[in-house]
């Protein structure tokens, strides 16, 4: 069988496709059952303990900001990138909030710690 004969077997008796909506209608959606998931988890098992004290310190609010920014614009580029026609520049989109949450994980986890154990005077 050649080609010419098998992409006429097969779409002998192929239905229509409908077409894929806009992609930030999709995000949307993922992010707004995400967040109902979220709400249901909170609701089941409540906040942290100490949330009112962490998100008092000014690089917790930052961290979080950065890693919801982060997740926003990843859900906006999978989106995007999961069509066919997508733009792979898509792929970029939440590399700088990415970056941003990465570096003050790693500030809170890696290098206060030193900071504090050096004390205040410490120069390096």
């Amino acid at each position: 069988m050649n080609d010419d004969d098998l992409i006429e077997r097969l779409s002998a008796h192929a239905a229509p496709v409908r077409r894929l909506g806009p992609p930030w209608q999709g995000a949307l959606l993922w992010l707004g059952m995400t967040a109902a998931l979220l709400a249901a988890a909170v609701a089941i098992h409540g906040f942290r303990h100490d949330i009112e004290q962490r998100l008092g310190l000014m690089h917790e609010q930052a961290n979080l900001g950065f890693a919801l920014l982060t997740g926003v614009l990843a859900a906006f580029a999978a989106f995007h990138l999961a069509r066919p026609d997508g733009d792979q520049r898509w792929l970029w989109l939440p590399m700088v909030p990415a970056f941003g949450w990465v570096a003050g994980v790693a500030a809170a986890c890696c290098w206060r710690p030193c900071w504090h154990a050096a004390g205040a005077d410490a120069r390096w």
